[in-house]
Formats: structure tokens, sequence, C-alpha cells
């Protein structure tokens, strides 16, 4: 899907800790609306989460590059985790500005994220810097985000689409809880299982015969 000629460019970004069906699902769902890829950006750093919690860069970048292989349009970049530090979306926006000039980014989001987006780093820039594509998920109250798209269309110049999709769902705390105690992680692709095993990663107990090799081969730098 282009817009005035100009290709467009899917970014979904977050801390993939683990990275899950769910994550995978909505990037999917937005090919399915129309872009022709989109990549999945692993943070660095969160500034809104527990750092101390949170897995290793390397682990989380190679878990998405596992959990995506094999799938045409998707990619990994490892823009975020380069740059180092907390990670701000406007940050993002802009590096791949610089990288894919020619090209309309498109922010991927939950529905609710509209409602929180003003409290992020320099929202401003992040409204300047991308068209938003917002997932609904039920439950969802349709007016009252048709409501919160004109109020940011009004005051930033916000432009957002709605995606509409039946997805799974999966929550990367809910799984974490899930291997640390030991039971079913279904929301996991089956490499991304073996990896957490392989590196004992969540509490789970190391297995030295999982996965040997860390798969980096769809990352890219952006």
């Amino acid at each position: 899907m282009s817009c005035g000629g100009r290709p467009r460019l899917g970014i979904l970004g977050g801390t993939f800790d683990p990275i899950h069906k769910g994550h995978i699902a909505l990037a999917q769902a937005a090919l399915d609306w129309g872009l022709p890829r989109v990549f999945l950006v692993p943070s660095c750093l969160s500034y809104q989460k527990d750092v101390g919690r949170i897995a290793a860069a390397s682990h989380r970048l190679s878990m998405a590059a596992l959990a995506i292989e094999g799938l045409p349009g998707l990619e990994i970049s490892d823009a975020d985790v380069r740059r180092g530090g907390n990670s701000y979306t406007y940050q993002s926006l802009e590096d791949f500005g610089r990288k894919y000039p020619d090209e309309e980014l498109v922010l991927i989001v939950g529905g609710d994220s509209l409602f929180h987006m003003e409290s992020w780093a320099r929202p401003e820039r992040v409204f300047a810097g991308c068209r938003l594509l917002a997932s609904l998920r039920p439950p969802v109250d349709r007016q009252a985000l048709e409501d919160q798209r004109e109020r940011l269309a009004s005051k930033y110049g916000a432009r957002i689409d709605f995606l509409e999709a039946d997805m799974p769902e999966y929550s990367s705390t809910g799984l974490r809880a899930a291997l640390a105690a030991g039971k079913e992680a279904e929301g996991l692709a089956p490499a991304v299982l073996a990896y957490i095993r392989e590196q004992g990663l969540y509490g789970v107990e190391k297995d030295p015969q999982g996965v040997k090799e860390e798969s980096d081969s769809r990352a890219v730098q952006a």
C-alpha cells in the first residue's frame, strides 16, 4: 500500500520479553492490511519498565529473529539496541526516517495506546514522524477510540488508521510466569521456546541440548 506514490513501511516496537504469537499475529495482520513489510524493533531498555527484570537485548533480538524465520514480509531491526540506553519511539522513528526517507512510516500500536501516547517522550515528534495503525481488540469502545483519534488529529495532526483483526490473546508477563512455574507456554513459537530452554531464561532450567546458535540473520541495521 502506498500514499501519494510513497511506499509504506511498518514498525512494531516493543520489549518482546519474550516475543510471542500475539506479536507475530499483529505484524502479519498489518501485512494483510496492506503494508509490504514490517520491522519488529526490540527495545534496548524501556523507561516504563523495571529494566532489572528484562532479558538481555541480545537474547530478545535472537528470539525475535527465530520467531519470524520463514515468514515473508517480516524483518528485525536492531536500531534501538545499537543506540543503547532508554528506547524512545520518537528516536526510533527518526532513525527509520533517515534510513528510509522515501517511505511513509507506519507505527503499529494497540488501540489502547491512543489514550497514553501523550505521556510518551516527545509525542509531537512521534505523531509528526509517522502514520499510526491502531489495532482494535475486544473489549473495545469504538466510539471512545474514534473520539480520541479526532482529538489527536486536531491537536497534533495525527494520522490514524484502525486495524480490525482477530488475534490471539497472549501476554509476555503471563508467559514468563508460566515458564518459571514449569507450565506450558503455548503462546511461544517452538524455536523460541527451544532457545529459552537452551539459554536458561525466565527461570527455566538450562538445556544444553537445545538451540546451539543464535539466529540473527534477519536482523538489519535501520
